[in-house]
């Protein structure tokens, strides 16, 4: 036998290729994972403000998407700057009595009370709050109830996984 029949030859080129892509794959990940984390808090939010309930409409108005960090530690927020955001969510304990000036915009607004009427439906709505609490309107809490129960944020983040693995293929 000659030194030839010996002798193995591989050519990793593919794989050297498959290897480049890998080392990009953080880099390609990036834009598609916040193309899905935008789309799931786009989502959320029309889920949240669909249930928040209305009197001015600031509350309604007033929530945001924030997305921050990077490739796997991306993280998405939905939030809103509004003190009064989070007694809405979870509602209000008996106890005391309530901003007897917000009760009377929201009674002349919804009641449409005026005058001494106005007045006297305000302070007794306010002692009524105090003795028995609200409840909360949950907007938050079943937004993302329903975003862990459903499909479409299953879809979103699909599509953005497809995208990336063919876009990782090329």
């Amino acid at each position: 036998m000659s030194e030839e029949a010996y002798r193995i030859s591989v050519n990793v080129a593919q794989l050297e290729a498959f290897g480049e892509q890998m080392a990009r794959a953080t880099e390609l990940w990036q834009p598609h994972a916040e193309n899905a984390m935008d789309g799931s808090l786009d989502l959320i939010l029309d889920w949240i403000v669909a249930n928040t309930p209305v009197n001015l409409g600031l509350l309604r108005g007033s929530f945001a998407k924030d997305i921050y960090g990077q490739e796997a530690d991306l993280h998405g927020e939905v939030v809103t700057p509004l003190l009064y955001g989070w007694p809405v969510e979870i509602g209000q304990e008996p106890g005391k009595v309530r901003n007897v000036a917000a009760i009377k915009l929201w009674a002349k607004r919804k009641l449409g009370l005026s005058g001494k009427q106005l007045d006297s439906a305000a302070w007794a709505i306010a002692i009524a709050i105090g003795k028995k609490g609200t409840d909360g309107a949950l907007m938050v809490e079943q937004a993302f109830q329903r975003a862990r129960n459903g499909s479409e944020l299953d879809a979103i983040w699909g599509y953005e996984i497809e995208q990336f693995l063919k876009e990782l293929a090329k």
